[in-house]
């Protein structure tokens, strides 16, 4: 039981980065010679770049959740003319498909093998899908009917959650495969969550862009002009 206790402390201490353990000390009670080669993996610095891309991959995320929290169903009611509990539904429904999606995404990337491993191949064919679906949600076709525009909405908007959701749970699932180390790891999602949350902001800032161009356009709010939100969704794609 001793030995038991020894060894899991000395597993949560190097997780959480000790740097002055007594590797002797470990030896003797545990009976049996540390491995050195784990021990520095465990404790391996990560480079910056690859921190930095890992977190600006996060942009992505900010954008689309930031978008559809505050301006889809906005544009949808307002700007295109969609009935409210339509629109409300389409977006209840891309939810639900959603919940499904991201297990299913997860379990398919755990069973990935390929020669660039289980998560990047889901995470580079996520990059053009989400980038076109983005900006066609902003620019549906003219004179559609409510059904058509409901659909529309629904597909898309579904699309382009499933296409995110194939970047995003790869994605978050690598995080902890590229260290061992609690203080890395730590680092590294501090990477991820502040480009995250960055790229959402870009996205709620923009908006004043949208009423600045409108003064020296002479139009009426720029928000309630669908050409804003074709320009806005090729700008953020």
């Amino acid at each position: 039981m001793l030995k038991k206790i020894i060894q899991i402390s000395k597993e949560v201490y190097l997780h959480m980065g000790g740097l002055n353990f007594d590797e002797k000390d470990f030896q003797l009670a545990l009976g049996y010679e540390l491995d050195k080669s784990k021990i520095d993996y465990m404790r391996e610095k990560l480079p910056f770049l690859t921190k930095f891309f890992y977190g600006f991959g996060s942009l992505a995320y900010g954008i689309k959740d930031n978008a559809f929290n505050y301006f889809l169903l906005f544009v949808y009611v307002q700007v295109f003319g969609l009935a409210p509990n339509l629109a409300g539904l389409a977006i209840l429904l891309m939810l639900v498909i959603d919940a499904i999606s991201d297990p299913l995404i997860g379990y398919f990337s755990d069973k990935t093998q390929s020669k660039w491993g289980r998560r990047h191949p889901w995470m580079y064919g996520s990059a053009i899908p989400v980038a076109v679906s983005f900006f066609l949600i902003w620019d549906p076709p003219e004179n559609m009917s409510q059904m058509e525009l409901f659909w529309f909405l629904l597909i898309v908007g579904a699309f382009i959650r499933t296409a995110i959701t194939i970047y995003e749970i790869p994605s978050n699932a690598l995080g902890p495969e590229l260290s061992k180390d609690y203080v890395e790891r730590s680092s590294l999602l501090s990477y991820r969550y502040w480009f995250g949350w960055w790229g959402g902001l870009a996205v709620w800032n923009s908006l004043w862009i949208f009423v600045v161009y409108s003064t020296f356009t002479g139009t009426q709010d720029a928000r309630f002009v669908a050409d804003t939100w074709i320009t806005y969704g090729l700008v953020c794609s």
